[in-house]
């Protein structure tokens, strides 16, 4: 068989994925990281066909066909894909007009509330399940030797901050609906034709719609983009994350709120938070674990002090 690998990648989380040609067909090929993932592989195929299941109902958007499923020499799990020609949203934002950013937002909210039409039950009550994720990060962190000054400072007030964390029952859904589960804009394609695609997805022992809202405003509103490439400057000692706002990005968060009118605010910063917690986890560098460190404290500062405005830019993130 000749097959060519055109692009070689690993995700956030370490699975492996890969673009390949075989034959004059490009299909995506994605691996576990470790058998530890393959669970949660799993239950990413299984979330992958639901997804297009619902994705007939309405065609608001669509879900890249799986090929085939299995595992390799290693015993980890492997599934491909049908290629899709397209860019991730947070790319696309920046060459569009307002007018199509404005239709992509308010798409995107017509997505959510098409996919939590649909009731599940989890695994996990919902405040079991947001304090699990702040605590595992807590765990990473307590892992971490040799720290520097900075370090174990920025980790001190996030344990603190943990420790007297109390999530209030006016701040939780305690309903269980279906979700994509890692709605950032990077797993969201645009092709030419203005197709929306959805990949990735995520399963979470308690599922919810918040965390597709919080997922993308992980991106618009905490610029995940450019920290994600470390495409920032960081100045620790006054709990900085210096980057350069885009118009495009602030105009599309401006009207995805509009999705939000109804949700409580407290609600929304309290599923940022740890849903940065959970990206906290996977961080490549300090530099990049201390900025989501810095957002996390200021997000949890907020929570605690009844201060959440999601309209307002970020301390961490002012300059």
């Amino acid at each position: 068989m000749n097959e060519s690998k055109q692009l070689n990648l690993h995700g956030f989380s370490g699975n492996k994925i890969e673009v390949i040609r075989i034959k004059g067909e490009t299909f995506v090929r994605k691996t576990a990281k470790d058998i530890t993932h393959n669970f949660k592989m799993e239950k990413e195929i299984i979330k992958m066909k639901e997804l297009e299941e619902i994705s007939k109902i309405n065609g608001n958007f669509k879900v890249p066909k799986i090929k085939s499923v299995g595992k390799n020499q290693h015993g980890l799990l492997v599934y491909e894909l049908e290629f899709i020609s397209g860019e991730s949203l947070d790319i696309c934002l920046y060459n569009m007009n307002s007018k199509k950013i404005k239709f992509f937002a308010t798409k995107l909210g017509n997505i959510i509330n098409e996919l939590s039409s649909k009731t599940i039950e989890s695994k996990l009550e919902e405040k079991e399940f947001i304090l699990k994720k702040f605590n595992e990060l807590s765990f990473e962190l307590n892992r971490r030797k040799k720290l520097t000054k900075i370090a174990k400072e920025l980790f001190n007030e996030y344990f603190e901050k943990i420790k007297k964390l109390k999530i209030k029952e006016s701040d939780i859904a305690n309903k269980s609906t279906f979700c994509h589960g890692d709605l950032a804009l990077d797993n969201i394609l645009i092709t030419k034709k203005d197709e929306i695609y959805l990949i990735d997805p995520l399963y979470n022992d308690f599922e919810n719609m918040m965390w597709d809202y919080a997922k993308i405003l992980q991106s618009s509103m905490t610029y995940w983009n450019l920290i994600k490439y470390q495409n920032f400057q960081l100045i620790p000692k006054h709990r900085k994350v210096i980057i350069s706002p885009n118009e495009h990005i602030a105009m599309f968060h401006k009207h995805f709120l509009k999705n939000l009118n109804n949700l409580n605010s407290s609600t929304i910063i309290l599923y940022l938070a740890a849903t940065l917690a959970r990206v906290a986890k996977y961080a490549k560098t300090d530099k990049q674990l201390f900025a989501l460190i810095i957002i996390i404290n200021e997000l949890l500062s907020d929570y605690s002090n009844g201060e959440c405005d999601v309209n307002e830019t970020l301390n961490s993130l002012r300059w």
